[in-house]
């Protein structure tokens, strides 16, 4: 059974899939899977060569990376499809907004965004499609904001893959622990201090309409304009020395070429049987059915 995030009762299973590591879940085991949705996007998309597979066998020379930031036709990118899902989103998901905001301020000209804003904007572009050809546009950028819901340990979706798939430098915020599973070398990772995102969290809780932000004389019902600005001012420090990384790399070519050179897993050599494939969590669940006695196991 896989939960997301209405969990209820969990104690009539004996075991539950979940994608993130931060949170066990109470009344049963826990089996852990990373990368639990859209594994298979790229498949279902027919996109040949598009897939974690793919990109595990991908190899960049110095050349090819001069192509790609020669093509890049802005400095960087965020898609997302709103600013704030008041009823699915904690407050973390304006990390993302904020990050935004601030990179664009650093570098001296906005970044581009997509899904959020719009035409006559002046930062607006149009990503025809889906998630599902999203790299299209990531691959545009130098730097493509690929940045969660929430900050967890464990829990990452499919946005980093796009981006590396799109031959740009995805700027992350959402699992501190994404190096375990991503050459750290290859991206660039944004954290918040625990105690500044259960802050945050205490004045959204997800799955209510009401966002109480201090000194904003809207609230509980503030625009997202007024969102995103209580967000800047909350997090230009958090968030700072990430924007000065990214800034860094922005301004030395040889630096931003070596990141794209950099393989994407750690054990590009060796990677069937890991948890690209699936087989790591086969094999935690099988072992999960042996402790238990499964009938599957015992018979």
């Amino acid at each position: 059974r896989e939960v997301y995030w209405n969990y209820g009762d969990l104690s009539q299973y004996d075991m539950v899939f979940y994608r993130s590591t931060g949170q066990p879940l109470k009344g049963t085991l826990t089996a852990y899977v990373p990368l639990a949705t859209r594994l298979a996007y790229n498949s279902e998309a027919g996109c040949a060569g598009y897939d974690l597979r793919g990109l595990a066998q991908a190899k960049m020379s110095r050349e090819d990376a001069r192509k790609e930031l020669d093509r890049k036709k802005f400095n960087c990118l965020l898609i997302s499809n709103t600013v704030m899902k008041r009823r699915f989103y904690n407050m973390d998901a304006t990390v993302r907004h904020a990050f935004w905001t601030l990179l664009g301020e650093a570098l001296g000209e906005p970044c581009k965004g997509a899904g959020f804003i719009y035409p006559p904007h002046p930062a607006a572009i149009v990503c025809p499609g889906t998630h599902l050809e999203s790299r299209e546009c990531m691959g545009l950028a130098k730097f493509a904001m690929t940045m969660e819901n929430q900050q967890e340990d464990g829990w990452f979706s499919e946005k980093v893959f796009n981006a590396l798939l799109a031959k740009t430098v995805p700027v992350y915020f959402g699992a501190p622990d994404l190096g375990k599973y991503v050459n750290p070398k290859r991206f660039v990772l944004c954290t918040v201090a625990d105690s500044k995102i259960k802050a945050m969290r205490k004045i959204h809780t997800k799955r209510t309409e009401h966002i109480n932000l201090p000194g904003v004389k809207s609230s509980p019902y503030p625009t997202d304009r007024e969102v995103v600005a209580w967000a800047v001012r909350e997090l230009r420090e958090e968030l700072n020395s990430c924007v000065q990384r990214v800034k860094e790399i922005h301004e030395n070519d040889e630096a931003y070429m070596a990141m794209l050179q950099e393989p994407v897993f750690l054990d590009n050599a060796n990677v069937s049987r890991k948890w690209i494939d699936g087989t790591s969590p086969a094999v935690g669940i099988a072992d999960y059915m042996k402790t238990l006695q499964s009938p599957l196991f015992t018979a």
